[in-house]
This record gives structure tokens, sequence and C-alpha cells, in this order.
């Protein structure tokens, strides 16, 4: 199967960032979708709120809707952009391919896979590190941000501190996400940690 290629779309609000990330993801299943080492529940897109999540599930499924039964050439014509072609139409397997994953999604949503970074980071908690840890029960603390803020802040401020941070801030930004590969693994490596350091203080007070 050919690699995936590492992409950064930057945009501001209202500019179409919905649009253009559901015709991504479309984009893959025209792409790889024939291979057999391809699964649609494989590919995982990652957003902010819930809100966007829904948006970005609904419009993948009227994209699909619309390519499938030919009602906008609009659509097909960007769609054939992010492919990297010139003309506006797709092959007779390709548009069989986007037939087969609707009716993959319509069979089991859980195969379009659109969470939150919360959401993602609560399952690998859930389903990878709590029975490692033989965790019985855990709770989600809402209210953490606020109720650590304040202490962040003030460790934040000390002189030694913000001059670290004055330098980070000062930096140029990498256009890879390949530069901040470490950073992304260790915090979602080191996320379990909270939850069990929060199961360790409740079960303490109830002693």
């Amino acid at each position: 199967m050919k690699r995936f290629e590492n992409l950064i779309i930057s945009a501001s609000a209202g500019t179409g960032k919905t649009y253009r990330l559901s015709l991504e993801y479309i984009a893959l299943i025209v792409r790889y979708y024939e291979y057999e080492s391809f699964s649609l529940d494989g590919v995982l897109a990652l957003t902010f709120t819930r809100k966007a999540s829904y948006e970005i599930r609904d419009r993948i499924l009227e994209h699909l809707d619309s390519l499938i039964e030919h009602k906008d050439e609009g659509l097909l014509a960007d769609l054939c952009r992010v492919l990297g072609r010139d003309h506006a139409r797709l092959e007779v397997k390709e548009e069989g391919a986007l037939i087969s994953a609707k009716q993959e999604i319509l069979c089991d949503k859980r195969k379009l896979q659109v969470m939150t970074i919360d959401s993602y980071i609560s399952s690998i908690f859930r389903n990878i590190v709590r029975p490692l840890r033989s965790i019985d029960r855990y709770d989600i603390d809402l209210g953490a941000i606020e109720k650590r803020m304040p202490f962040l802040l003030k460790h934040l401020m000390q002189p030694q501190i913000r001059v670290r941070i004055d330098k980070l801030l000062q930096r140029k930004v990498e256009r890879s996400l390949d530069d901040y590969a470490g950073f992304f693994s260790n915090l979602i490596n080191s996320r379990w940690l909270y939850y069990v350091i929060r199961y360790r203080c409740r079960k303490t007070s109830m002693m």
C-alpha cells in the first residue's frame, strides 16, 4: 500500500476546514480502499469539540451521498483537486469504493472514527491502561483545569520558568508534525498517570 503523506492545512475560522477535512477523508477512501490492509476504522479524525466531530461526521456522509449519486459537480471537482487530478471524474472502481465504504459505515457507525481528543485519550485509558493497571473504578474530573490552573500559573510565573517560556515562545514554529512526534507521544503515554494518581488519592481518602 502507498505511504500516507503528511499534510498541514492552516486556515482561520469560517474558511471551510470541515469541508476540506471531509474531502481529505474521502480521498483516503478513493486512494486506499482497494488494499486489503486498509480499513475504515483505521482512519482516525480528531477534533476539539463534540459539535465539530458531529459536523465532520455528517459532512463526510453528505459528501459520500452526493458523490455516489452525482449530485454536485463542484464537489467532485474539489475532490479531484485534492487527489491531484486535472480531470473531474472518478473511475468505476473508485465509485464502487465509495459505495462500499458508505455501506460499511451504515452497517456499523463505529467504522467512521471521528472523535474529540479527550474522548480518544479516555478510550486509550479505558481499553488499554485500565486493564493493565487493574484499575476497577475511575472518574474524569471535568473541573480539573479550574482547580489546578491557579497553582499552575503561580508556578509558571517564577522567574526561572518565565525565562524558559519566553525562549520557547520566541522559537520558530516547525511546519512538520514529525518534529513534535516525541511531544505528542509523551503526552499520550503520560496521560494515564493522572488517572492513577486520582484513583490512589481517592482510595487513600476512603481509608
